[in-house]
């Protein structure tokens, strides 16, 4: 989008106030978005909505790590946590689909 824009790599950078090697690590997945300069890009290139959904749906393929906090957490949370964690390659779309619906059962 940035090409298409136009726009060179420095001027990205300098727009959105970090380094032209910040960016190029990020454009060759050497380094992951964050939430905060997602939301500084989105405001620098996107024209429009549809723009803004392509960027966060290239964000979201991009993930490959999650880090939670369990800092302050009961052992319950905790131990559901590293259980989850550890079992997570052996979930399925079905599984994934059913506690995708409990955690989303008060935003109905």
């Amino acid at each position: 989008m940035r090409i298409d824009l136009g726009m060179s790599l420095s001027e990205m950078a300098k727009k959105a106030n970090k380094t032209s090697s910040y960016f190029s690590a990020i454009e060759t997945g050497k380094r992951a978005v964050t939430e905060p300069l997602l939301e500084t890009v989105i405001s620098i290139l996107c024209q429009n909505r549809n723009d803004e959904k392509v960027l966060r749906v290239a964000a979201k393929e991009t993930v490959e790590t999650v880090d939670i906090n369990l800092i302050g957490k009961t052992d319950a949370a905790r131990d559901f946590t590293l259980s989850f964690a550890r079992r997570f390659d052996e979930l399925n779309d079905d599984d994934f689909e059913s506690l995708s619906n409990i955690l989303n059962k008060n935003n109905k």
